[in-house]
């Protein structure tokens, strides 16, 4: 009847303002790959039906608790809430943010009809005056899990008179957590990839190197190798056999192979360069051939 249309009129209404939020932030959240970036889109997140603005915690790598960000979308309460940014950290007793959604793990915490300075006891008079002169009296904090496990959480203060968490506002919160940790995800394996292949570039430049000082290093030797052999096939230390002679034309053969395996080593050593120059010619196969079965 007319209360059923209504209904889904309703629902469809719902669903279409849900489906634009999260169109928007999920832009907002995918523009970057960069880590900084998308932590900074995440700060952004917003639920318009609480006229909300955010807290955004975090855990560190040794499972500290962090305040990451406090967005306020008027930008002179903004400036109120800068002022207590650095005081006002997680605490394990807090009923709301991050250390509420490690108790909770998967349910959204919503606390509702309770001013927010009178959550905190024993706080910084500056942060009980700054959140008095804020106000806000819902709360609704969700958990970032990626892989299973905690690692953050968002907490939208409602703070227009008289609203109340409902379960779009809910459901809505729990897809931008979920939005955020996909985001988050992504940014921090590309770091990696990108750290890698950094690391790969980085042992490649090393062992170019490497392989160009060795190849220098050992033409200093061949050379005078080169050099010995050549003054004794001029005899110039005395008559040589025939014998004598064949030994060393096999050592001066060995010695300008092993030149030219250097002489490859230093130029795969600078193909990363751009630096390397081909120069193509003919050659006598027969003549490769026969050099390769007398070695």
């Amino acid at each position: 009847g007319r209360c059923g249309r209504r209904a889904r009129a309703l629902l469809r209404h719902t669903s279409g303002r849900r489906g634009m939020v999260l169109a928007k932030e999920s832009q907002g959240l995918s523009d970057s790959l960069d880590e900084d970036t998308t932590l900074a889109a995440r700060q952004r997140l917003s639920i318009p039906g609480l006229g909300a603005w955010s807290i955004v915690d975090t855990l560190d790598e040794y499972g500290g608790m962090l305040r990451h960000a406090i967005i306020h979308p008027d930008a002179r309460k903004q400036g109120m809430l800068e002022e207590i940014d650095a005081c006002w950290i997680p605490t394990v007793g807090d009923s709301f943010g991050l250390p509420a959604a490690l108790r909770s793990r998967d349910d959204a915490v919503v606390i509702e009809g309770v001013a927010f300075a009178d959550l905190l006891r024993n706080s910084d008079q500056r942060i009980d005056d700054a959140l008095h002169k804020l106000g806000g009296t819902a709360l609704l904090s969700v958990p970032v899990v990626i892989e299973g496990r905690v690692k953050g959480a968002i907490t939208f203060v409602g703070d227009l008179p008289g609203v109340h968490v409902s379960a779009e506002d809910i459901a809505l919160a729990r897809d931008l957590a979920n939005q955020s940790a996909i985001a988050l995800e992504r940014a921090r394996m590309h770091g990696e990839a990108l750290a890698l292949k950094r690391g790969a570039e980085s042992a490649n430049e090393a062992k170019s190197a490497f392989l160009g000082m060795m190849s220098h290093e050992l033409r200093t030797p061949l050379s005078a190798i080169a050099g010995y052999v050549d003054l004794l096939m001029l005899e110039l230390r005395g008559p040589i056999t025939s014998e004598q002679r064949r030994d060393l034309d096999r050592i001066r053969t060995n010695q300008r192979y092993l030149t030219a395996l250097i002489d490859e080593l230093l130029t795969f050593s600078a193909t990363g360069s751009g630096r390397v120059v081909y120069q193509l010619s003919d050659l006598r196969a027969a003549a490769l051939l026969t050099a390769a079965r007398r070695m």
